[in-house]
């Protein structure tokens, strides 16, 4: 119950320093605001683990869109192909290694988009 706690609580306020203010080919964000980081997860074990996260905050209303948690199935299949290459804010263009531009489909248009890698 941690784990989502702690992931519900970005969606109401990211915190400021995983704020995202530039992306490297994209000159402007538009309504897109981006948090990336890390959480940090304890277990009884005593051995803390991080996982990386990315939150696209809805560009309709945050505060009352839904939140949808974004993970890619399959061994081995990161989360950030979703974010960069499928429903994300931005397109990432592979043969260029770059940032193509926004993504007319996003997802984050209606909805609070959680990726967890």
């Amino acid at each position: 119950m941690t784990i989502i706690a702690a992931l519900l609580s970005l969606v109401s306020c990211g915190p400021p320093a995983d704020l995202v203010s530039s992306l490297p080919g994209i000159d402007d964000l538009g309504k897109t605001k981006l948090w990336s980081g890390y959480i940090e997860i304890q277990n009884p074990s005593t051995i803390t683990k991080m996982i990386h996260y990315v939150l696209a905050e809805s560009q309709s209303d945050p505060r009352k869109d839904p939140l949808v948690i974004w993970f890619n199935g399959g061994p081995g299949c990161s989360s950030m192909l979703g974010f960069m290459q499928e429903n994300g804010p931005f397109l990432w263009e592979t043969g260029n290694s770059t940032w193509s531009g926004h993504n007319n489909y996003t997802w984050n248009k209606e909805a609070n988009v959680l990726y967890i890698e």
